[in-house]
């Protein structure tokens, strides 16, 4: 970890990197080089926590067979969303929209909805088709009809739009909502939705 960067710096044609934190992973690196504008993310990580993975990975050098017999002793894993969980807060996260909406804190409620997007309806979306389900990172290509759907989702800052975009959202999860096995959270929906109408209208 000392020396990622005497590393990252050692390949020709560097003219930018930083490390991971803004997505939660310091031991990413994420650099560009020139001349021809080639992004490369490092990783650094020990043996042990390299056979933790998302995906499978090909070794294209190692020491003796190292990194491959590390491999070999888990399978990669991408991470799920839990439907459970987010049962669990989204009503109240519904409730939140409410708020920033009624307040005129419209920017705010734009983050709201792009946040909703890639950890509620595309992961379960992509879920449900047993794709990956990894935000709404190429969802146009990957679920095409579930893209046109999101698009009702986007608004600009302005509370009729804004509004209307949440009202989708909130149909969106629960079209997928009923093909999980979860239990249910009515009371929390009622109350948050009936809010969330009484605070939008006025």
């Amino acid at each position: 970890m000392d020396d990622r960067f005497t590393i990252v710096d050692s390949i020709e044609g560097k003219v930018a990197a930083f490390t991971g934190e803004h997505v939660g992973e310091p031991r990413l690196v994420i650099a560009l080089y020139a001349p021809d504008a080639v992004h490369v993310d490092f990783k650094f990580v020990s043996l042990p926590d390299a056979a933790i993975r998302v995906d499978d990975t090909k070794v294209l050098w190692e020491q003796d067979t190292l990194l491959t017999d590390t491999f070999k002793t888990t399978e990669s894993k991408y991470p799920q969303p839990d439907p459970q969980w987010i049962e669990d807060r989204f009503w109240i996260w519904t409730h939140y929209a409410a708020t920033k909406i009624a307040r005129g804190e419209y920017f705010e409620a734009l983050e709201f909805l792009s946040f909703i997007r890639i950890v509620v309806l595309s992961p379960l979306a992509l879920k449900q088709a047993n794709l990956t389900p990894s935000g709404v990172r190429k969802i146009e290509t990957r679920l095409p009809e579930f893209s046109k759907k999101l698009e009702q989702t986007v608004a600009r800052p302005e509370k009729i739009e804004l509004t209307l975009a949440v009202k989708q959202c909130i149909t969106f999860y629960l079209e997928l909502r009923e093909r999980e096995d979860i239990q249910k959270n009515i009371d929390a929906q009622e109350i948050c939705t009936r809010y969330f109408e009484d605070e939008t209208h006025q």
